[in-house]
């Protein structure tokens, strides 16, 4: 069951600084948490599922950098046992993959790349739902914005306020809770892909982008390719002779691609590639995730295969849920169904995640509501007022419509998709769809109109 709700902040301060180069331990000692260490780098790269770079457990002096808290090693080995994650009660755990450019690329503080991975923790299958970077949304402190920015302008109000910014915005648009983040630079990206060896890549569609910083971009679908780590990423940022959801359906392809071949025979029981990956984690990795969440996720992770891993695009080819268009000088992304209105997308995530969405009972909505008379016929919205009430509905005002010639009872939807269920009860109480409206000062606005006279 996916309940939105109060999300779970668990990031703490991590101004504290821990000195780990100088701890002299016995040499067997070393050896038994060495061991504990690779299990959790092993973790860490299944845990990002598709892989769009792997979290480490680095040398002692990276821990306090990956983890938000500063936590105490020693602490963290001697109480590494399973945490129940946040969400797991309702069956559900999402985690806010997001990737953001090195400090040198144009536009580095944006997240390039916006993703959840969806953990069903009963079945041990994962949805990675990818959010296009130019999805126009309203942004905490700042207002209407690309999504891509919420990060940004999160910190710029509050130090340390990113996550929570782009969490809130993600939620609003999915209509679930966000429970971790995990955000990565490409730097890190780039490293894992060298570092297992590269992965190889069958493109289902030519690509071809002669605009990409530091060359052209060209790649012939159906071939397979063999790609190292920068070769990837011109795969998977590459957009701009194709589209943003073009460009989040590679991302896909990529992380998984890596995450095959990071867990392929051989790859992480060769010491150098694990030492690799830890060295290269460190620096760019930071997430809210602690330790004994992620060890409950390493055990999630052991029944989890290729065909326990599912994808979705919030786009306008396959969903047809979102389109483009320009707001301002700026080209976005915002739903079909018009800025902000996110309910046929949210629905589309429910039926995804195999969820039913809870039933919002309409009386709990407190929508003000108009009945006019459209009709000659006197005492038509009084009547319709008593039949409604008997029904439920609360706060209904009367009045007549501007003419008196309407055939057909009308339904006018001003809440601007914010009451929802009150508008579907009242389309099965009529037999009649809504149409959605702007500009007054009633939620719905209903006209009485002769079919009403004649059925009752």
């Amino acid at each position: 069951m996916v309940n939105k709700g109060k999300r779970v902040t668990l990031e703490k301060n991590s101004s504290k600084k821990i000195e780990l180069d100088k701890i002299n331990n016995p040499k067997k000692k070393i050896k038994k948490k060495w061991s504990r260490k690779k299990k959790i780098v092993l973790f860490l790269l299944l845990f990002f599922l598709s892989g769009i770079s792997f979290f480490t457990w680095r040398v002692w002096s990276s821990v306090e950098k990956i983890f938000s808290n500063g936590l105490n090693p020693f602490t963290i080995l001697a109480n590494l046992r399973p945490t129940a994650l946040a969400g797991e009660g309702d069956g559900r755990t999402n985690i806010l993959l997001l990737g953001n450019g090195d400090p040198d690329w144009p536009g580095a503080d944006l997240t390039d790349t916006v993703m959840i991975a969806s953990i069903n923790t009963r079945d041990n299958s994962v949805l990675l739902i990818s959010i296009p970077r130019d999805f126009y949304v309203k942004i905490d402190n700042h207002g209407w914005d690309k999504i891509n920015s919420a990060y940004v302008y999160g910190e710029q109000y509050k130090k340390g306020g990113g996550p929570q910014s782009i969490e809130n915005a993600v939620s609003d648009v999915l209509d679930i809770p966000i429970h971790y983040y995990a955000k990565v630079d490409f730097t890190a990206f780039k490293k894992a892909i060298d570092a297992v060896g590269g992965v190889s890549i069958t493109p289902s569609e030519d690509l071809y982008d002669p605009y990409y910083p530091g060359g052209t971009v060209n790649f012939d679908g159906g071939k397979t390719y063999s790609m190292k780590g920068d070769l990837a990423l011109k795969y998977a940022r590459s957009r701009q002779t194709t589209s943003d959801f073009d460009r989040a359906r590679r991302q896909q392809e990529v992380m998984i691609a890596l995450k095959e071949k990071a867990l392929s025979l051989g790859t992480l029981s060769n010491p150098k590639t694990v030492l690799d990956l830890i060295g290269i984690m460190g620096d760019h990795v930071r997430t809210d995730l602690q330790p004994n969440e992620i060890k409950r996720i390493m055990d999630i992770s052991k029944e989890l295969n290729s065909g326990k891993i599912n994808s979705a695009v919030i786009d306008g080819e396959n969903t047809k849920l979102a389109t483009t268009g320009m707001i301002g000088d700026a080209s976005c992304v915002f739903p079909v169904a018009g800025i902000g209105k996110y309910a046929d997308i949210q629905d589309y995530i429910y039926d995804l995640l195999s969820n039913k969405k809870p039933e919002i009972n309409f009386k709990n909505e407190h929508a003000s509501i108009l009945i006019e008379n459209g009709t000659r016929t006197g005492g038509l919205a009084t009547k319709a007022k008593t039949g409604l009430e008997d029904a439920g509905f609360a706060d209904l005002s009367v009045g007549n419509a501007d003419a008196q010639n309407y055939s057909k009872t009308k339904i006018y939807d001003y809440s601007g998709g914010k009451k929802s269920a009150t508008i579907k009860n009242l389309e099965k109480y009529f037999g009649v769809t809504a149409t959605k409206g702007t500009g007054s000062d009633y939620d719905i606005i209903i006209i009485i109109g002769k079919d009403y006279a004649t059925k009752n």
